[in-house]
């Protein structure tokens, strides 16, 4: 995807188990590219534990490899869009946003649910999309490495 310097994007996060069981006490952390920042008060909204409303990309496949072995698929690279989805958000125990990542701390279902939020470009340049990674709390166990990319931010 090619942006402009000052353009904002929305990063979707979808995550669900590959069993049939829910795990709580779940952390994924998803690292902010270089020359972005996160507009904090433009993610998912949480109350009570459970995430109000999300912004997706309708219809999105599942074409992204996972480990195997791994009990949770991210399904990653992150998806930018700037349509609605359908699918359910992603119940959040508590997030946390840093100036380099963004931390949720979730339980996972074997239903697709999704996490929301929206960076901006604020450098020129290419830069590396690091992976998003998942893992248990308490069950070491339980984790997961998404895949990487490329993301290019061009002058206005």
């Amino acid at each position: 995807k090619e942006l402009k310097v000052g353009e904002e994007l929305v990063v979707h996060i979808q995550a669900r188990t590959l069993d049939d069981k829910t795990y709580p006490q779940v952390v994924i952390v998803d690292l902010i590219p270089a020359g972005f920042e996160i507009i904090a008060e433009n993610r998912n909204p949480v109350i009570d534990g459970e995430g109000l409303s999300g912004e997706g990309e309708e219809g999105f496949d599942e074409p992204y490899e996972y480990e195997e072995g791994a009990l949770i698929k991210l399904l990653l690279p992150k998806v930018y869009a700037q349509t609605k989805t359908t699918l359910q958000p992603l119940q959040t125990d508590f997030i946390e946003t840093r100036e380099d990542r963004m931390i949720l701390y979730a339980t996972i279902t074997p239903d697709l649910k999704e996490f929301t939020y929206k960076m901006k470009a604020i450098s020129k340049g290419r830069f590396q999309v690091p992976p998003a990674f998942a893992e248990g709390m308490y069950n070491r166990e339980l984790q997961f490495l998404g895949s990487k990319s490329v993301i290019d931010v061009k002058s206005l």
